[in-house]
């Protein structure tokens, strides 16, 4: 599972208590909120993938009018983070099915 959250002052958004990845108009790209929810996710003891982050700075100015990331390297570091995600989650597969 993915999810994904804007920051609200460092950390996670009270009502929005689901995310591990965002993006955040500011220039650190939500890394404070990310760091907030790992304590949360050990304590549930989830399966924690911690081959990269996905931090997308200034998102106001990373998206075009129709949604779309038209900054270069923010979308190619979108394409490595699921790239290996997607790898990690192929890699537990066998181990989900015992």
């Amino acid at each position: 599972m993915l999810l994904v959250t804007p920051e609200y002052n460092n950390s996670i958004l009270g009502v929005a208590k689901n995310a591990i990845a965002g993006a955040s108009p500011g220039g650190f790209g939500t890394i404070l909120s990310q760091n907030a929810w790992l304590p949360v996710f050990r304590t549930l003891g989830a399966a924690l993938w911690s081959g990269g982050r996905l931090l997308v700075s200034r998102a106001g100015s990373a998206f075009d009018a129709s949604g779309e990331m038209k900054d270069a390297a923010a979308r190619e570091g979108v394409r490595k983070f699921v790239a290996g995600f997607a790898a990690y989650v192929s890699a537990r597969a066998p181990e989900a099915r015992r």
